[in-house]
């Protein structure tokens, strides 16, 4: 709240607590590292450079002058995950 002049929504709290959350952070950089890094790769849309544990875009697929576009396209793909990932959680086997 001091950071937001006082008035902050309550996403914008749960969002500065799950700074904090080291474990969160841990299990993405897992995710990470195993779906966009694997599978952009080998796509050749992104290189890695493990040393300095940095992702980099290849300028010559991605139009970094089309932004909008590509970032669409990526919210699209993650919304895609995340409702299937859903959708997983919510899948119980029959006993």
């Amino acid at each position: 709240l001091l950071k937001k002049g006082g008035n902050c929504t309550k996403k914008e709290l749960a969002l500065a607590l799950l700074n904090y959350d080291y474990s969160f952070l841990e299990y993405y950089k897992r995710i990470v590292m195993r779906w966009p890094k694997d599978t952009l790769s080998k796509r050749g849309i992104i290189s890695y450079n493990s040393t300095g544990q940095v992702f980099s875009l290849n300028e010559e697929i991605v139009d970094l002058n089309n932004c909008i576009n590509e970032i669409s396209v990526c919210d699209l793909k993650i919304e895609e995950w995340l409702y299937s990932k859903k959708d997983k959680e919510k899948t119980v086997p029959w006993r």
